[in-house]
């Protein structure tokens, strides 16, 4: 392995031997022949090339840095909306905790504890609206983001879910 690992650095080594050596033969040839008006057309078609080489990079570093700007604003936007719901959300929850609807939220556990008797007085359509409340509120405030267990504040018993595949009472 070591042998052929050798041969190739010298067969790699001398091929960019070779490769300089052509491209300085190319140039001693190309400044013995060219004519004075030749090099100078010459100059002046490198240097349009460089520059607009060095234009097409502004522009795209242009174009690049606007994107940046045109997401972190989207960003904030959405930032800002989800912080505007959030903030319903939360006054929607000191609501319910006011009405004596909401007993205790544990939120190590994703827990909400509730009254069972004004919990069982609500619909199904009212029990699920609270829960994605809470669910939305537990995105933020609870250990775990994807689900909130609604419970039974006087024994303790499962009373409905809401997480990321949906709604169940039980």
């Amino acid at each position: 392995m070591k042998k052929v690992l050798k041969k190739l650095i010298k067969v790699v080594g001398i091929s960019f031997g070779v490769m300089m050596a052509g491209i300085l033969v190319f140039g001693i040839v190309y400044e013995m022949t060219a004519s004075p008006e030749e090099k100078a057309a010459d100059e002046a078609r490198w240097a349009e090339e460089e520059r607009q080489s060095e234009i097409a990079q502004a522009e795209e570093q242009a174009k690049q840095e606007k994107l940046l700007q045109e997401q972190a604003a989207q960003s904030a936007l959405q930032k800002e909306k989800e912080d505007a719901m959030y903030s319903l959300v939360e006054a929607s929850i000191q609501d319910l905790i006011s009405t004596g609807l909401i007993a205790r939220i544990d939120s190590e556990f994703n827990e909400i504890y509730v009254n069972p008797a004004k919990w069982n007085n609500a619909t199904i359509k009212g029990k699920e609206i609270t829960a994605q409340a809470l669910f939305t509120y537990c995105q933020r405030a609870c250990e775990f983001k994807n689900y909130v267990i609604i419970k039974d504040n006087y024994s303790g018993k499962d009373l409905a879910k809401y997480g990321l595949t949906g709604f169940k009472v039980y």
